[in-house]
């Protein structure tokens, strides 16, 4: 493989679990063992090394207040950026796309909803969005791509449960 080739690091980080009922969809927030998983899988990406440049979220409140929780453990001044491309519905492409302009950032830490976020990786690993990849309330991906971003440029590095990361982190 040339030396050249652009790789980045695409962390894809499903929200916690979420109220259920007395809000609309885009306006559930976190539960308390929602907000508590999202703390111990920040912890176990500090754990693990994963240095993040940039993080992209859905607009969705639940997402939003997972991307801050993952800011206020990591401790960094990392901005959190809103994306429409996170959101169910949306086509992958629009993201990879979004990505593509991204010139300067290596480790991208998205934060979103499923069955987005695992058809979103299947297309980057497999080609398809059948690859039947699938990301549990809280669960980790990591998809090492190389730029251009688009179909087929993906492995999949990691792809870990909230309750794997919590024996992890003991």
């Amino acid at each position: 493989m040339p030396s050249n080739v652009l790789k980045v690091e695409l962390y894809l980080l499903r929200h916690g679990d979420a109220v259920e009922q007395g809000y609309a969809d885009f306006d559930r927030p976190l539960t308390l063992h929602g907000e508590r998983s999202i703390r111990v899988v920040a912890r176990s990406i500090v754990a693990m090394g994963f240095g993040i440049d940039k993080i992209l979220t859905s607009p969705l409140v639940r997402a939003k207040q997972t991307a801050d929780l993952v800011v206020e453990v990591l401790g960094t001044k990392t901005k959190v950026l809103e994306t429409r491309n996170l959101i169910v519905g949306t086509d992958p492409l629009f993201l990879m796309k979004e990505l593509n302009q991204e010139l300067n950032n290596s480790n991208i830490l998205l934060v979103g909803h499923e069955p987005f976020l695992s058809v979103f990786s299947s297309i980057l690993v497999f080609g398809s969005p059948a690859g039947k990849l699938m990301l549990k309330k809280a669960g980790l991906a990591c998809v090492e791509a190389d730029k251009p971003i688009g179909p087929r440029v993906g492995s999949l590095r990691s792809l870990l449960t909230f309750k794997q990361m919590e024996i992890m982190r003991g």
